[in-house]
């Protein structure tokens, strides 16, 4: 019997790790790229809200209709790009999420493929005990039956 476990399966099981460490990269290219796109557009949120601040302080006393214009255009153009960048995000979260789901099912199969390499693996143990159990009793049995052959060899 052999004395070292071999896995018949375990070339299928780094294949599913590579997969799952694959797919984890995927996922944490698309979660980098969302959060860069979250933090842009949080920084058009700022600008957006500071252009609003001076627009509002312009309509004070004299009104310039061209420096209102001027602002109110600016506030128009990022509020235009925060948008773009609002369905951008939309795209971005559904390969993150459509990443996640790949994610899932790689960490599945090869959760399967290693229960499957356990099983097996106690199986060997218990067969590789059972074998020295057996031997065990085979030395102990010889050894009673040269005792038994020695006094009978004494006594006769």
């Amino acid at each position: 019997m052999a004395r070292r476990f071999a896995f018949e399966l375990q070339v299928v099981l780094e294949q599913r790790r590579r997969l799952e460490r694959d797919a984890l990269g995927v996922l944490a290219m698309a979660q980098n790229e969302r959060a860069a796109l979250e933090a842009e557009m949080a920084e058009l949120r700022g600008m957006v809200e500071a252009e609003r601040e001076v627009t509002r302080g312009l309509m004070v006393g004299r009104v310039s209709a061209r420096s209102l214009r001027e602002h109110v255009a600016g506030e128009l153009g990022a509020d235009r790009k925060a948008r773009a960048l609002a369905v951008k995000l939309a795209g971005v979260q559904k390969r993150v999420d459509k990443a996640r789901e790949l994610l899932k099912q790689a960490s599945v199969q090869r959760e399967a493929i290693e229960k499957l390499r356990e099983r097996r693996y106690r199986g060997w143990m218990n067969e590789l005990e059972k074998a020295e159990r057996l031997e065990v009793d085979d030395v102990f049995v010889m050894r009673r039956g040269h005792t038994l052959a020695a006094e009978e060899a004494v006594e006769g």
